[in-house]
């Protein structure tokens, strides 16, 4: 039996007769085995939530140290998973991105992290036509508030969707007051803005109303119109012989341009809208020709100068088809699309010689003001009033 394992050496028997019992290792001379111990249970394994805390085994800024358990209980005491948005252009193109993903523990705000990623949009967002400026506006937007938040999916990886869900709708809620001043930070330009504009609009018309009681504003208005469009003639006046003189003198400032003026920073050949236009307008004892170059905006500082010399000369030699007394006050405005480049006043000339020696010295002395800016209309109001009957 203890051959075919029925029985051990350890257990117990006695002859037939025999009171005592002994281990049958000494009754059958067998060697002593002794038992194996019993086996030592196993270790639990150690629960998920009692693990460092990972998101795709990356640590989440806010997040380093605590366990796994520790963010489920922040969570529900009003901790956040938050990324931030931004918008950047490139002119004609605009990305939108979003940040990493943020910790935010009970009682932060993340205002230092909003602002941050806000100055992105805010500097390089605005450019890209036309989402740059609505891409740029709904970040701001968003990181004002807080910042997007992606708590649930995050938090359901540790104690599934319905227990995530609740913790997110139980916690509470975040401090808003500084993410209340930040977002008046940010959008207050966009409300402000359009006040000044209306303010400016207000304060423009206002203006003009005071400028039409002005002797003379009705006639300035009249030029105006006509330099700003084209309709076929270059040169018009207030008389037949400034209009005369005002296609003179497009005439030769056309030339002038051609030989003396380069657009340094236009490539476009002249096409249709390539115009100078001229108004004339004369009174008893004073000229005024306002000219419209076009492309102005293009034209360097140098070849403006160059320019305004040649509109001088020009009004010099026009001026000579006026009935204007000797030392008549000459006057040229120089104008873009939109703005005046300059206003140039003087005398005029009887004389006018280019081939005499002092000719350069004669025509700068003429010059008595030259003014920039484009504001000039009071100014120029004035040289349309009417001085004779």
């Amino acid at each position: 039996m203890v051959q075919q394992g029925q029985l051990t050496s350890s257990d117990f028997g006695a002859p037939a007769g025999a009171d005592d019992w002994s281990p049958l290792s000494q009754l059958l001379g067998l060697p002593e085995v002794t038992s194996a111990p019993p086996p030592i249970p196993a270790r639990p394994s150690p629960s998920p939530l009692d693990q460092p805390f990972r998101v795709d085994g990356r640590v989440i800024p806010g997040t380093a140290g605590k366990s796994a358990r520790q963010i489920v209980n922040e969570v529900a005491a009003g901790g956040r998973f938050v990324v931030f948005q931004y918008a950047f252009s490139l002119i004609v193109i605009t990305f939108r991105r979003s940040s990493p993903i943020t910790y935010l523990a009970p009682g932060q705000s993340g205002v230092g992290s909003a602002f941050g990623w806000s100055l992105i949009p805010l500097f390089f967002g605005w450019w890209g036509i036309p989402w740059g400026p609505i891409y740029s506006i709904g970040a701001l937007w968003r990181n004002s508030a807080g910042g997007v938040d992606v708590t649930e999916p995050i938090l359901a990886s540790l104690v599934g969707p319905m227990e995530a869900n609740l913790k997110v709708r139980t916690r509470p809620k975040h401090k808003t007051g500084a993410l209340w001043a930040l977002r008046a930070l940010f959008l207050s330009p966009l409300i402000l803005f359009p006040l000044f504009l209306m303010i400016g609009a207000a304060a423009g018309a206002k203006l003009e109303r005071e400028r039409a009681k002005l002797p003379g504003y009705a006639d300035y208005k009249r030029a105006e119109d006509y330099i700003g469009s084209w309709s076929g003639a270059d040169g018009k006046g207030n008389t037949a012989k400034a209009t005369d003189a005002a296609e003179t003198f497009t005439n030769l400032l056309k030339a002038y341009r051609t030989l003396a003026v380069s657009e340094s920073k236009s490539t476009k050949a002249p096409g249709s809208k390539d115009h100078f236009i001229t108004w004339c307008e004369v009174q008893e004892n004073r000229c005024l020709f306002i000219v419209h170059v076009p492309e102005l905006r293009r034209f360097e500082d140098d070849a403006k100068a160059t320019l305004a010399e040649g509109a001088w000369l020009a009004a010099q030699v026009s001026s000579k088809k006026l009935d204007l007394p000797a030392d008549a006050e000459l006057a040229v405005a120089i104008r873009g699309d939109v703005l005046y480049d300059r206003l140039i006043s003087g005398r005029r000339l009887e004389v006018v010689e280019p081939d005499a020696p002092d000719f350069e010295e004669r025509m700068k002395s003429s010059i008595k003001r030259t003014k920039k800016g484009g504001a000039l209309s009071d100014e120029l109001i004035q040289y349309f009033a009417v001085t004779t009957k």
